[in-house]
């Protein structure tokens, strides 16, 4: 996530409990695979740790680029690409992101979509209206691929290479893996065990860049025996935009999933739902087996690496650069450089520049998380500051 690793945090679960009207979930259940037995190969895009891939919807030929989100309860298209496919809306329905913003917002129905060999129909998709300069339309252009189609099939995740395997077969055999039950036909729910605690009911989030994220009012179990870095964060972007928010985080630490240890940093903030995404499962050849509500863990495909972060983090605002992400006690927080501060520049970048090119902010993101450079910041005054990346000093919170 980029309070940790310098990227935004594209948490994309639309909420499912409570949210929706009855007659709104059958719609959403009536999604179907109508050509089985499948068997595909899929190569997909990894984009900041997240899977990218095209779909095909009713009689057009162009594909849809889409984000493989387990954590939306049901496929989004954009705006703009629900007008190319000259969409006619059912109606409206309140749905809520991760960040705990709802809106009201038009569904339309798709009668069919092809993703690689496999023929679904009747997919109900939200269409919504993404702020400018969302980093989630740089992602994938066209939107979001629901777990309402995803759990119709097993698929075989492969980060090393960026293959999807879908089946509905067994794709488990030859191999060895920790099997954790995973409940829930809206959204697959994990049970995490963090120092000691049992926390249910964990949205496993294919579209989150994240580790494990809990709320806050969890944090006294640990407060006083774990040191934590104290964030006031305003980078985590839902699908309706960013909320600023106070983040405490147990970096480089572990969890377990039914008994089966992974490294993970854990989350506690207001305004983030419980789950966890892609930073601890993405490195591990996984099989997300959605009918029979299994993940199942395989070997490690990507080295884990520590968490080293910068104590600033810079957004983009239309034209205008400024500090969104402030690590309290950190470099610039003993510098006296403010939340919201104003930037002339990041790496000799202004927020003119960034704007003009085509996802430039997510360029920018890009080589934040992938290189070991520095940032560089030049502040209204001319001064210049510099900000390598490091692990985050922690300390025991009050709480």
């Amino acid at each position: 996530m980029i309070r940790s690793t310098y990227l935004l945090l594209l948490s994309l679960a639309l909420t499912s409990c409570g949210v929706f009207r009855p007659s709104t979930s059958t719609l959403i259940q009536r999604a179907e695979l109508v050509n089985a037995p499948i068997n595909d190969t899929i190569h997909a895009q990894n984009r900041l740790g997240l899977y990218v891939v095209y779909v095909k919807v009713n009689d057009h030929e162009e594909p849809l680029e889409m984000i493989f989100d387990t954590g939306a309860n049901l496929t989004v298209l954009t705006l703009e690409a629900a007008k190319r496919l000259e969409l006619e809306s059912m109606g409206g329905m309140r749905l809520g992101d991760s960040q705990g913003q709802r809106q009201s917002i038009p569904f339309v129905m798709l009668d069919r979509l092809q993703l690689g060999q496999g023929v679904y129909e009747d997919i109900l998709a939200a269409v919504i209206d993404f702020p400018e300069n969302s980093t989630i339309t740089c992602m994938a252009k066209d939107g979001i691929l629901g777990y309402h189609v995803i759990r119709q099939l097993q698929w075989a995740v492969h980060p090393g290479d960026t293959l999807l395997v879908g089946s509905t077969s067994d794709l488990g055999s030859g191999r060895a893996y920790h099997t954790v039950p995973m409940e829930g036909w809206k959204a697959p729910l994990l049970d995490v065990e963090f120092k000691g605690m049992i926390y249910k009911n964990v949205l496993f989030d294919s579209g989150s860049t994240g580790g494990l994220d809990l709320e806050m009012d969890r944090i006294s179990y640990i407060a006083d025996s774990i040191p934590l870095v104290r964030m006031i964060d305003g980078t985590s972007q839902g699908v309706y935009g960013n909320n600023l928010d106070t983040v405490l985080e147990a970096n480089n630490t572990n969890i377990a999933l039914s008994g089966f240890s992974l490294p993970s940093d854990v989350e506690y903030s207001n305004n983030s739902d419980r789950k966890i995404g892609m930073k601890t499962l993405g490195r591990h050849h996984i099989i997300i087996d959605g009918p029979a509500q299994r993940l199942h863990i395989g070997q490690e495909e990507i080295p884990h690496r520590r968490s080293r972060s910068l104590s600033i983090i810079p957004n983009l605002q239309d034209t205008t650069l400024y500090v969104a992400n402030l690590h309290i006690g950190g470099d610039a927080d003993q510098m006296g450089i403010p939340l919201h501060q104003r930037l002339v520049s990041v790496n000799g970048v202004t927020g003119t520049q960034m704007a003009e090119r085509e996802c430039g902010y997510l360029e920018f993101i890009l080589n934040l998380r992938n290189t070991d450079d520095p940032l560089v910041i030049e502040l209204p005054s001319g001064e210049v500051v510099v900000f390598e990346k490091e692990e985050l000093e922690a300390q025991l919170i009050d709480y």
